[in-house]
């Protein structure tokens, strides 16, 4: 599946825990970006409500990195996370539901997220 971040494309993929690109310093990931190659990489074993909440975190790190909005912190005041909501969140929610479609889920969770 392949999604717009900010007028870069990502490819996104259901990978297996045992695959290179879902493992850091020996320990399983969830989901893993990577900005170079523009892949996010995504657990296949875990539950699809996880795979959402795994998506949405792995695309919140290409949002930062692209709209250079990442500049190597770790916090962030509340205002700047306002004004990130007021941006992305439509786009957020856009590609979830792409996601939602790619793993055959057109109401996952009876529409919660």
């Amino acid at each position: 599946m392949l999604i717009d971040v900010l007028g870069m494309l990502y490819s996104i993929e259901l990978a297996d825990s045992i695959s290179p690109a879902l493992r850091k310093d020996n320990v399983i990931l969830a989901g893993c970006t990577y900005f170079d190659v523009k892949q996010i990489y995504i657990n296949k074993q875990l539950y699809d409500r996880q795979k959402i909440e795994t998506f949405i975190h792995e695309l919140t790190h290409a949002i930062l990195y692209e709209s250079q909005l990442d500049t190597g912190k770790d916090t962030y005041t509340e205002e700047e996370l306002c004004r990130f909501n007021e941006r992305y969140l439509s786009l957020v929610n856009a590609r979830v539901e792409s996601f939602e479609r790619f793993l055959g889920k057109e109401d996952c969770d009876n529409g919660k997220r």
